[in-house]
């Protein structure tokens, strides 16, 4: 499903399985609950496009992730622009 307000945010929702996709010029950013899911989706990626994975996610357009894992807990994630 694609977000009406910003057209570069699809979800994909299946029973409790969440898979995200963030697309910005040529970087995905990609994250959900089932690791088996991202892997997936991973790896078509991988057929159809030439790409590297950067591993977990440190930071993203200018804004920093705090923590060494991003987890999405009950408040969320904590997003920095210190540098």
């Amino acid at each position: 499903m694609q977000c009406a307000s910003d057209h570069s945010f699809v979800s994909l929702v299946r029973g409790n399985s969440r898979l995200h996709v963030l697309v910005y010029a040529d970087y995905f950013l990609i994250w959900g609950n089932d690791g088996d899911e991202i892997r997936r989706f991973q790896s078509y990626l991988h057929k159809s496009f030439h790409m590297k994975d950067l591993d977990k996610l440190k930071s993203f357009l200018g804004l920093e992730v705090a923590g060494p894992r991003i987890r999405l807990g009950p408040t969320g994630l904590f997003l920095s622009q210190i540098k």
